[in-house]
């Protein structure tokens, strides 16, 4: 019998209703009022994972602070958590797993994440529906980034330098000392805690009390990082910046808007503050060292400012409530652009767009976006063509060949589709569930039926809907005509979710 394709995950339950959440509505992401205090989440996340991993050794091994060899858990358990939070997270529709916004956070971070002395795998970036000043990392390198501080940036300096910061966070191992403060702490309590967790949010009794009493205030002043881890990221995180060829006064800039919010008590930034305090003494030290570093040229992408004006669109932010960064000819055009997809003018954006994109070819959202209209136009082959074009120019970026697939799909071309789709599986970690399920299609299309049902299990496991890929998987072992591999796959599969969902129940509160 062949293993199951899933790694086993440490299962967790993230109480995610403490975020303010949006939903996809037909022009983009409207926003709903929280039901709790947002600034519990990134303390939650930081919680959840020592206490998960805590209980799954008999007695860990911890390392001393700032030591760059220790591991609190291995990497593949970390990995596991951060991959499971991830899926909750995503059943409760706050990943905002836009193609092109995923690819630009994903691509910037390893710019700046290539710089560093880090060992222990690749870093991950997404973003997160929630228009609260925030960031958040796991050890395992998987780092959030909330819409609205994306949109609270005023360059690709600034937010570069959020994720400079927390790339630093990981690197350092700041997370190690969380493990002490649980260490310390009742082993009833610990339970009550994993119960509220577990329960999302839905108990309003006991166990939501837990969190919103005296015991969150208690979590926060214990896992907010320490002055020192603050200066310390600071100091890698300029570092980073200059190695990559980015602003450091990106960070000051920042900073300094964190240091008069706290000093006016605006409750804007209350969220980021609570877990990275910013003091005088961190601003001017970083004002110190971005004097001694020495001046080198600054590499900026045009893609900054066109994903500023996607996530604005998508998130329906009203006109005002952010101020815009100093836009370019090619970002109000694409401002423009979005505005009148409103009203389905396609006409209209082929018009506006079409002459700057000679001048503009390498500019990939620009490019989709015309291939993308194309098709909504009713010119599937120029749309073909051009998606053609960039792949051949760009073969790795996931947002070209998820956009190419959907147009061999569209034009019957199931094998090539199948192909790209199964090797961009193989090259993107994590991989974005979108992919799974466009895979699903491609078999449905071409007759594998057992194919189509184990990817769209696969689909609905990685958002969080373990259930849903249970149906799938039986549907697919009731398919007429299984060949001994097919049902040997969905069998090995079907086992893994069926251990993933016993965990999930055994949890505290379920």
């Amino acid at each position: 019998m062949r293993k199951g394709r899933h790694p086993c995950v440490t299962v967790i339950k993230v109480d995610t209703t403490n975020i303010k959440k949006m939903t996809f509505t037909s022009r983009g992401l409207s926003v709903a009022k929280p039901r709790y205090d947002t600034t519990i989440f990134s303390g939650l996340i930081l919680l959840i994972v020592v206490l998960f991993s805590l209980s799954g050794q008999a007695a860990p091994m911890l390392p001393e602070l700032g030591s760059g060899e220790g591991s609190l858990v291995n990497l593949t358990h970390d990995k596991s958590i951060a991959e499971q939070v991830l899926r909750n997270l995503r059943h409760d529709d706050l990943i905002l797993d836009d193609p092109l916004l995923s690819e630009y956070i994903q691509n910037l971070g390893n710019r700046i994440a290539s710089q560093a002395n880090w060992k222990r795998g690749s870093f991950h970036f997404f973003l997160i529906k929630d228009m609260d000043i925030n960031a958040f990392a796991l050890p395992a390198g998987y780092i959030g980034i909330n819409a609205g501080l994306f949109l609270r940036s005023q360059s690709e300096d600034e937010l570069a330098a959020v994720l400079a910061h927390e790339i630093s966070h990981v690197t350092q191992r700041h997370h190690n000392r969380a493990s002490e403060y649980i260490e310390k702490q009742n082993v009833f309590l610990a339970a009550a805690i994993i119960a509220a967790i577990a329960s999302g949010g839905n108990d309003s009794g006991a166990s939501m009390a837990i969190l919103m009493g005296s015991m969150a205030n208690n979590l926060h002043a214990n896992l907010a990082y320490s002055r020192n881890n603050e200066q310390e990221a600071d100091r890698v995180g300029i570092e980073l910046l200059y190695r990559a060829n980015f602003d450091g006064q990106g960070m000051v800039q920042f900073f300094d808007k964190l240091h008069q919010s706290q000093r006016f008590n605006d409750g804007e930034y209350t969220k980021y503050l609570r877990s990275h305090p910013v003091t005088l003494e961190r601003l001017s030290d970083a004002r110190n060292r971005l004097k001694q570093a020495s001046t080198q040229k600054k590499y900026h992408t045009s893609d900054y400012l066109l994903m500023w004006q996607r996530l604005a669109h998508l998130t329906e932010a009203p006109d005002g409530i952010f101020t815009e960064p100093p836009q370019t000819h090619l970002s109000k055009l694409y401002k423009q652009s979005l505005k009148l997809e409103q009203s389905e003018e396609y006409g209209k954006i082929l018009e506006l767009l079409q002459p700057v994109l000679k001048g503009q070819a390498d500019s990939i959202p620009l490019s989709i976006y015309i291939a993308d209209t194309y098709q909504k136009t009713g010119q599937n082959l120029q749309s073909l063509k051009l998606y053609q074009q960039l792949h051949e120019l760009y073969p790795t970026q996931t947002s070209i060949t998820l956009g190419y697939c959907k147009q061999l799909l569209h034009n019957k071309q199931t094998r090539q589709a199948k192909v790209l789709l199964r090797k961009a599986i193989r090259q993107q970690q994590p991989v974005m569930p979108e992919l799974y399920k466009l895979l699903a299609r491609i078999e449905t299309q071409r007759g594998a039926s057992a194919s189509a049902y184990r990817y769209l299990s696969t689909y609905y496991f990685e958002t969080g809907r373990p259930h849903q890929a249970l149906q799938q998987l039986a549907q697919g072992l009731d398919t007429p005509g299984l060949s001994f591999y097919e049902r040997e796959e969905l069998e090995a599969q079907q086992t893994m979710v069926r251990e993933h969902i016993q965990m999930l129940e055994s949890l505290p509160g379920q």
